[in-house]
């Protein structure tokens, strides 16, 4: 999972921020540089162009292959991050007004 955000330094740059090392790179390459900051609430982060950040994510979803996000990763190989996908489903489910696979209204 990542977070995009404005650069409060740059205009034309991008903040993206992530939780674990190594996932913007496997986003974004291998040769982008990561910095880490600890006790941020994302400590890793990159830097990166706008127009980059756009070409990445339109490219994303144009190739998207899954037909189902959480399934996307797979628990033998990523069990943390397929739980928290889980978890994050789980969490949003609770908020939308007819729940899940239900034709009964909350509240």
């Amino acid at each position: 999972m990542l977070s995009v955000i404005a650069s409060d330094k740059d205009e034309n740059l991008l903040v993206v921020r992530a939780r674990r090392p190594n996932d913007i790179r496997r986003v974004f390459g291998a040769d982008v540089e990561e910095i880490h900051i600890p006790g941020r609430d994302y400590q890793v982060r990159a830097f990166l162009p706008r127009q980059q950040v756009a070409d990445v994510i339109a490219n994303r979803l144009l190739t998207t292959p899954y037909l189902n996000f959480k399934d996307s990763v797979d628990c033998r190989k990523d069990n943390d991050l397929h739980h928290a996908y889980v978890d994050i489903w789980h969490t949003l489910a609770a908020i939308q007004p007819i729940p899940p696979y239900s034709c009964a209204q909350r509240g």
